[in-house]
């Protein structure tokens, strides 16, 4: 019995051993096919992926979708470029699921709408260089499920987005693009959202119906904005809310109305960095479960009064709030 459970872990390590040292040329195109690019294989789903540096002119990208055809890349990636723009024949003919790119400077994302019907589609934007962002050109990704845009400038958010890109959503992430405004119901549309974060900007208000209701949304960021007041329907019909960021931004209260009902059912809550007034309004805190507080991700600092500056939210007990009434 045990002679044979020993050659079946053999067998297992052999197999795990090949599988890690595998030939790249085994699924790889030859190298003069996608010159300047370079190809990678990953063995686990042996998946490989296509890797695109300092490239000055698009039709390389072009050439290379027609001397690879029968290629499957899992992903794509492209780093510190300057061209025009990405073929949408990448989704089509060669199926990336998995697009980055990164500091590359370009017209329009794709020459065309990409249509392709993948299952999940990751795409990220990090240090894109677009004069405008055409969100049409994702309108064919249907299955598109995460969608990151970082170091990019995109002002507005209207309805060009809400009306193009996929519903299937799950994802979106927008960082440091001097956001400042977005559509009275920007992301009502997206049923399927789970996490949304729209950090480093310059957004001031919220409103409810800038999302989708009842909601599936697990994560809320909007960290490092220049948020004043929140309504007090905000987080209202979100059922599966847990994780709630709004670190580092102009809060002066903590609305009882709006964290009271919220606070128990959080995993994670992050307020510091607001110039929080713990006043006579804020006694109902010290009534939230003790416990809660000792989770590390439930962070948050007293701004004023002068006897409260300093005092962290979890610290805080009927005490400090005697003289009020």
């Amino acid at each position: 019995m045990n002679i044979k459970c020993s050659e079946f872990y053999i067998l297992l390590l052999t197999l795990f051993t090949v599988c890690l040292i595998v030939d790249s040329s085994q699924f790889c195109p030859p190298p003069d096919r996608i010159t300047p690019c370079n190809c990678n294989s990953f063995c686990d789903e042996c998946s490989i992926a296509l890797v695109c540096r300092n490239l000055r002119n698009h039709d390389i990208l072009s050439r290379i979708v027609n001397q690879t055809n029968g290629y499957q890349y899992e992903f794509f990636e492209i780093d510190t470029s300057n061209i025009a723009h990405i073929p949408a024949s990448l989704f089509e003919i060669l199926k990336i699921r998995n697009l980055k790119v990164w500091s590359t400077t370009m017209t329009t994302l794709f020459d065309r709408p990409p249509s392709t019907d993948l299952a999940n589609v990751f795409i990220s934007l990090y240090g894109v260089g677009l004069s405008s962002m055409k969100w049409e050109m994702f309108s064919g990704i249907k299955n598109l499920k995460r969608l990151s845009i970082r170091d990019s400038l995109i002002p507005h958010f209207n309805s060009s987005f809400s009306n193009n890109v996929p519903k299937n959503l799950n994802e979106f992430i927008v960082y440091n693009c001097s956001t400042e405004t977005l559509d009275d119901q920007i992301f009502s549309p997206f049923g399927n959202l789970l996490e949304l974060r729209m950090e480093v900007g310059k957004i001031k208000q919220l409103k409810r119906s800038m999302f989708t209701s009842p909601s599936k949304l697990q994560l809320i960021s909007f960290s490092v904005n220049e948020i004043e007041s929140l309504p007090n329907d905000i987080f209202f019909d979100m059922p599966y809310l847990e994780n709630v960021y709004l670190r580092e931004n102009r809060l002066t209260q903590l609305n009882e109305n709006i964290f009271r009902p919220l606070l128990p059912s959080l995993r994670a809550f992050k307020i510091s960095e607001n110039p929080l007034i713990c006043g006579c309004d804020l006694r109902w805190i010290t009534e939230i479960e003790k416990g809660r507080w000792t989770n590390i991700y439930y962070v948050g600092l007293c701004e004023g009064p002068m006897e409260m500056k300093g005092k962290s939210l979890k610290n805080l007990a009927a005490a400090d709030f005697a003289n009020c009434s």
